[in-house]
């Protein structure tokens, strides 16, 4: 080695090579000055002749310690991959890195400490190619945004795109299937100005037209959609009663909103639904609330609905009927000890008191309700009427002064069972005994039958049934 070299390669020796010395090109100890050093044994040189230079060997030649450059290609960096170091020309040289991270990202990576290639990312506004999906509102053409992400840029507006699925509705003003894009790079679909459309109100599915918008309005052009609302009418004193029924004072027109909205027909001739309410107008027309009025008519006849003794009466200035009585009437009551009489001057209903008559339901047979001479209706005793103790057919009996039943057995009298295969008789305790009435004609509940000796009803036999007891009635 040049001696001139002496302090570049004496840095990376160990301190104690050859007393601080370095070989020359021959291997021949020299120390700073280019004299000769005193020697020193060749089992001490070997011991600490070692170079720090990756790229640089070092070796015991002739018993001196010898730096030598390492072969091109040596490994000079503990990192692996495409960012291993390897020596050139004695140098350890850091290899270029290719990385893919993609259009905004440089080709040529940066080597990290650590041995791995990280992607650089390009300055923002680079231009790049953007990765836009069929029907987007974007253009390949872009821009890096510094990041590593390339921004693409809005479509034209007015160009045409594809909506996604969920953004597909039911506005039949919308075309969704011809989209196009807006200026902020936004997939709206076309709006179907002036097409005929359905704004959920009228008797006319297709009343509408559409507006420059997407919505649904009333084609002004067209005059008012009618619908179906719900009709105010004017009840008794013009008391205002809501009902579904046709109103002449009302009208339902669609408003912009598709709601039914009702309309006054203001001066339109009608006549009231409640002919009672308005009895004392005439000349009826509607007025601004939807109401069928008219002026009133004083003197008119009316149905003042007053009673039995005011069969009519004559409008009043203020609209009212008053009832006019009408004396030596008949009339009838609600009063059952004063069912009917004549009407008087002052149009009281009077009637006599109908004594003895029946005026209530009484508790059983032995007693009656009836009226009084003054007028009540008072519950008394009904004796010599026919009864039964405890509603026994076997226990007849006839009612007594104090209201009660005397009774006696009826022993062998008919009596009902309840059961149309079964009589039933009397017998000595007073109660009902059933006999069992075989062959009977009886119902069964979907057809004629015949009863059996059990008093069950059953259906007629058919051919090859086993029969027991009258042979018209089936087992089997």
């Amino acid at each position: 080695m040049n001696p001139s070299n002496c302090a570049r390669w004496s840095a990376w020796l160990v301190p104690l090579m050859v007393l601080g010395g370095c070989t020359s090109a021959k291997g021949s100890a020299v120390d700073a000055k280019g004299s000769a050093p005193d020697a020193t044994p060749a089992t001490d040189v070997a011991q600490v002749c070692e170079s720090f230079d990756p790229c640089m060997d070092a070796s015991v030649v002739d018993g001196q310690c010898s730096i030598s450059v390492a072969p091109d290609g040596q490994a000079c960096s503990s990192a692996t991959g495409p960012c291993a170091a390897t020596c050139q020309g004695g140098v350890c040289v850091q290899p270029v890195c290719m990385a893919s991270g993609g259009p905004c990202y440089e080709a040529i990576g940066q080597c990290t400490s650590s041995g791995e290639c990280q992607s650089v990312p390009k300055p923002a506004g680079t231009s790049c190619t953007a990765s836009v999906g069929p029907g987007a509102c974007k253009t390949s053409a872009g821009t890096c945004d510094g990041n590593g992400f390339c921004n693409a840029a809005p479509a034209a507006p007015g160009a045409p795109c594809t909506l996604a699925a969920s953004a597909i509705g039911a506005n039949n003003c919308l075309d969704y299937f011809k989209a196009v894009c807006d200026e902020n790079g936004a997939c709206h679909a076309t709006v179907k100005e002036g097409s005929p459309c359905d704004f959920g109100c009228g008797y006319d599915a297709n009343a509408g037209v559409c507006d420059a918008t997407g919505k649904c309005k009333p084609d002004p052009a067209a005059g008012p959609v009618k619908c179906s609302i719900s009709m105010v009418i004017n009840g008794p004193n013009n008391a205002m009663k809501t009902v579904y029924d046709q109103n002449p004072c009302l009208e339902g027109h669609c408003g912009d909103d598709g709601s039914c909205q009702p309309v006054a027909l203001l001066g339109k001739a009608c006549t009231p639904v409640d002919l009672d309410g308005s009895q004392c107008q005439n000349n009826f027309t509607c007025d601004a609330k939807g109401f069928c009025s008219g002026p009133v008519a004083p003197g008119q006849a009316c149905n003042p609905h007053a009673g039995p003794c005011y069969p009519g009466g004559l409008c009043a200035a203020d609209g009212s009927c008053t009832p006019i009585p009408a004396p030596g009437k008949a009339c009838v009551t609600d009063d059952p000890c004063r069912p009917s009489g004549t009407c008087n001057a002052t149009g009281e209903c009077i009637a006599p008191v109908a004594v003895g008559a029946i005026c209530g339901a009484a508790p059983g047979a032995c007693w009656q309700k009836t009226c009084q001479s003054d007028g009540s209706c008072k519950q008394v005793a009904n004796p010599g009427a026919a009864c039964t103790v405890d509603m026994n057919p076997c226990k007849p009996g006839t009612c007594q002064s104090d209201g009660s039943c005397t009774a006696a057995i009826k022993v062998g009298a008919p009596c009902p069972t309840g059961d149309p295969c079964t009589t039933g008789t009397c017998d000595s305790a007073g109660t009902c005994a059933a006999t069992v009435q075989t062959g009977k004609s009886c119902w069964t509940g979907s057809g004629d039958g015949a009863c059996l000796d059990d008093g069950i009803c059953q259906a007629p036999c058919k051919a090859g049934a086993t029969c027991k007891g009258a042979c018209s009635s089936c087992l089997s």
